[in-house]
């Protein structure tokens, strides 16, 4: 008999979870010079789809630089979009990445944040190698 047992389910169940995968939803690399043996500075522009913080131990890696000759180490970012923070990646000290095997590291500082469509737009300098590369 039916009426012997009660009916469970989920309150609201009409709404479903809504689950959002964190992604940059732009994410653009720009070079000023593409000649052989000069110097060159690659422009990264970054747009998250949600807000991240610091606190959340944020990872990123920007991997394919073939071609580029600063030493593996700290590199400087210059940071172009206007922001509350004075920096917003830190490797050791503020506005800095890691570079080693053509994959520059980035760890988003602990004070930071990130809203969601904010744009980070910044730049770092390389030397380009003094051999052609394939497209």
């Amino acid at each position: 008999d039916p009426l012997l047992f009660s009916i469970r389910g989920i309150s609201n169940a009409s709404n479903p979870l809504f689950v959002v995968v964190p992604e940059f939803s732009t994410r653009q690399i720009v070079q000023t010079v593409p000649f052989i043996n000069a110097f060159n500075v690659l422009h990264v522009i970054l747009i998250s789809n949600v807000e991240v913080s610091g606190a959340d131990e944020l990872k990123l890696t920007i991997f394919g630089l073939d071609g580029i000759s600063p030493s593996p180490g700290e590199i400087r970012l210059n940071l172009n979009s206007p922001t509350t923070f004075d920096a917003i990646f830190c490797h050791g000290a503020n506005n800095t990445g890691f570079l080693s095997d053509n994959v520059l590291y980035l760890t988003l500082c602990s004070f930071a944040t990130i809203g969601a469509e904010e744009v980070v737009d910044f730049d770092f300098n390389v030397s380009n190698l003094g051999t052609a590369q394939d497209p």
